[in-house]
């Protein structure tokens, strides 16, 4: 089990660690992983709440005229607007059917994966400095001369914590 790696190893032997113990150990990492899976996916729907209710209420797009302005805006638009109806056609067949001619944003924050919302995120606030968005600071921080996304960090919480990645082996 990877949780030995956390017990102290010399001549051959590890120290303080026993069968029980890597049982324990197991128990509280799973429960661990329960708990940042819920934190994490309650951090995404708030976002996306918040987003969508911005849109609707406080700018002057709509669902329509925003995820036309952000598929435009992409580098590689048809690119962009493929991946979007794929991840909804794969998500729930009926949305697409319903929409895929033309995608409202609600139906895409219904359907979209996780680096989707960071990429419309990143647009919409980059046109929206007075966001209450920018004031969670969700989006960017400074770090050693790098943008960081904060929100590709509970990304990676809830993927190693959804697909049950071991996250207590080196503590």
């Amino acid at each position: 089990m990877s949780y030995r790696k956390n017990f102290q190893f010399d001549n051959g032997q590890y120290y303080h660690l026993s069968f029980d113990t890597l049982v324990d150990l197991s128990n509280i990492d799973m429960r661990l992983r329960y708990m940042l899976v819920h934190f994490c996916l309650d951090i995404e729907h708030c976002i996306k709440t918040k987003l969508l209710n911005e849109i609707t209420f406080q700018t002057e797009d709509d669902g329509y005229s925003f995820l036309g302005k952000y598929i435009a805006s992409n580098n590689n638009p048809s690119k962009i607007k493929q991946k979007i109806l794929t991840q909804i056609k794969r998500t729930n067949s009926k949305l697409y059917d319903k929409h895929h001619a033309q995608l409202p944003l609600w139906v895409v924050m219904e359907c979209c994966e996780f680096g989707v919302l960071e990429s419309i995120l990143a647009f919409y606030l980059a046109s929206n400095p007075n966001s209450a968005l920018i004031k969670l600071n969700v989006n960017r921080i400074e770090a050693d001369n790098n943008n960081i996304s904060l929100l590709s960090y509970v990304r990676n919480i809830r993927n190693k914590a959804a697909h049950n990645s071991v996250i207590l082996n080196s503590i």
